[in-house]
């Protein structure tokens, strides 16, 4: 995860923006995980790139460039036809985002405490 990216949004929006666009990126990002996985069991490559791109566009405005990455991944390879997406690589983009939300509540978790340029996220 690139903490930075949230630091930028938390020194230019402050802690409600930083606050509200995670909120929102972490209720969407369960349902937009799905979608993938239903376009791909559909073998539908056209939804599929859709669904990849709409997760990865809003994963690498709050930092969560692995989880974006992945998604870019399967947007390509949607984009050439492609709508294969094997259970593995579900479980992939699954591990990506929990591991980024972990990161995202430590470091919420040390700005609530005053941690870290003494900024405070509530």
């Amino acid at each position: 995860m690139e903490l930075s990216r949230l630091d930028f949004l938390l020194k230019n929006g402050g802690p409600d923006l930083v606050r509200d666009v995670m909120q929102l990126f972490l209720d969407k990002g369960p349902s937009r995980m799905a979608a993938i996985r239903d376009a791909a069991a559909a073998g539908d490559p056209q939804v599929l790139e859709a669904a990849a791109h709409a997760l990865r566009s809003s994963a690498i405005q709050v930092g969560f460039n692995d989880l974006g990455e992945l998604c870019l991944d399967i947007e390509k390879r949607a984009g050439q036809g492609e709508a294969a997406f094997p259970p593995a690589e579900m479980e992939k983009l699954v591990g990506a985002f929990d591991k980024d939300r972990q990161t995202y509540q430590e470091w919420s978790e040390a700005r609530k405490k005053g941690d870290s340029d003494g900024v405070r996220v509530v």
